[in-house]
């Protein structure tokens, strides 16, 4: 058994591939939990910045008597980000997450990618306002950063998220690719 980082592996049938991918998750995973608590939010802003067009080029009823459009959510994500801090972050996260989970029940890669997308904006308000916000599921809650982390290198690179252990059953390469692009954009950080 090997343990890295917040994540246990058991050593049968892990690949070279799962050991790389877990290697570089932990890289970018320590690298991102030495800024401070605003840095860690610039940062994570702008690495799911542009991967929310695709969230907001999704448009559609989602649920009776919506607040909002899914379009209008992303807007509304963005200008709160900005420093909208009049806007209330209750009913986009509700959206954000309502979004998430119903791209997640096809078997679509890009659907995939898009759940994943409003989920990790949801994650950011959710960082941003330090508290519990409203949700489409009662189980939705702040997630480490490594998961995180992991989310963003497979949604980055285009792929339905895997657990560390199993990236060797995805395209390992892309989402190592993107672990250290990560972490190279981290460099103009500040330490905490």
């Amino acid at each position: 058994m090997l343990r890295f980082g917040a994540y246990t592996m058991i050593m049968c049938g892990v690949t070279d591939a799962d050991l790389d991918y877990q290697r570089e998750l932990d890289r970018l995973t320590s690298a991102v939990e030495r800024l401070a608590p605003r840095q860690r939010l610039g940062w994570l802003l702008a690495a799911i910045s542009p991967l929310l067009d695709q969230v907001a080029a999704r448009d559609g009823d989602l649920y009776d008597e919506q607040e909002m459009t899914t379009p209008e959510a992303v807007e509304r994500f963005r200008r709160y980000a900005g420093g909208g801090t009049r806007l209330d972050p209750a009913p986009i996260h509700y959206h954000l997450t309502y979004f998430s989970l119903v791209e997640s029940e096809d078997q679509d890669v890009r659907m995939h990618v898009r759940s994943q997308a409003a989920w990790l904006a949801a994650q950011w308000l959710q960082l941003e306002t330090g508290r519990e916000l409203p949700a489409v599921e009662d189980d939705f809650e702040l997630r480490p950063t490594a998961d995180i982390a992991n989310t963003l290198a497979w949604t980055r690179s285009g792929q339905i998220e895997l657990l560390p252990e199993d990236a060797a059953h995805g395209d390992a390469g892309a989402a190592v690719r993107e672990l250290r692009l990560m972490r190279d954009e981290l460099a103009g950080w500040p330490e905490a």
